[in-house]
């Protein structure tokens, strides 16, 4: 719940917070929760997002350094959800 996935240092030493986020192509939208929006809000130029963008076969990484001061959200209400993509189990014909 700490609104960041990596704890980083530049060569500075300025610490770095940074959440990762992964989609599937450069033009796709990504979210934030509200604890990862907080974290933006309270380090502000330390905070960063990490686009993982994996798209034909490629992996890149996208910075962006400020997000709550450089970039446009909107905020949405969505119902809580709990999804499986993948599962085992044991299986019965019938």
């Amino acid at each position: 719940n700490s609104g960041y996935a990596i704890e980083s240092t530049a060569p500075d030493g300025t610490i770095r917070y940074i959440a990762v986020k992964s989609v599937n192509k450069a033009d796709y939208t990504f979210c934030l929760t509200n604890d990862e929006y907080n974290a933006a809000y309270i380090y502000g130029v330390q905070y960063y997002i990490c686009i993982v963008c994996k798209e034909n076969g490629n992996t890149k990484a996208v910075y962006i350094k400020d997000p709550i001061n450089t970039v446009h959200f909107e905020k949405q209400i969505r119902e809580w959800e709990w999804f499986c993509e993948k599962y085992q189990g044991v299986e019965i014909k019938l």
